[in-house]
């Protein structure tokens, strides 16, 4: 499961509306109610440095299967949809809709050894309201296996 998380160092305190209206801003792309702030790169360097990349390996029961599922939304209504390779899929004007989909899924992890892994899964993405407005908005289902080898 993943979430976005805003940040911001504000010059005056602010109520909880002020805030959400900020953030909205924020997620179009408008900065300019906010300015740059040390406190917020110090943050985020120790956010990240308590997160590492590896920690879900640290953190998962081997061989059991876990439930794993993310929602999916468009930050600002300008954003695209786009591919691997950052190919544009669909421009974001052909819908006000933010809501891309959710993608319920199992996933199994299994650990041989402290350098070799492996990880299979199945997901099934269920479109949402922008998917569904820009179509072709099907659903789908895959199946993936993964192996690791740390050196």
């Amino acid at each position: 499961m993943s979430f976005d998380l805003g940040v911001w160092y504000p010059q005056k305190r602010i109520g909880n509306k002020e805030a959400s209206e900020l953030y909205a801003r924020l997620c179009d792309g408008d900065t300019s109610g906010v300015v740059p702030h040390p406190a917020i790169d110090v943050f985020y360097a120790e956010l990240t440095a308590r997160l590492p990349v590896r920690a879900r390996r640290q953190h998962r029961r081997d061989g059991m299967p876990r439930p794993d599922d993310s929602g999916e939304w468009r930050s600002s209504l300008h954003d695209g949809l786009y591919g691997f390779a950052g190919n544009l899929i669909r421009p974001g004007n052909l819908s006000s809709a933010r809501f891309l989909g959710v993608q319920p899924g199992l996933v199994l992890d299994h650990i041989y050894s402290s350098h070799f892994s492996s990880t299979v899964g199945y997901f099934r993405f269920f479109t949402g309201d922008f998917l569904v407005q820009t179509p072709p908005g099907k659903n789908v289902g895959y199946l993936y296996a993964v192996l690791t080898s740390l050196f």
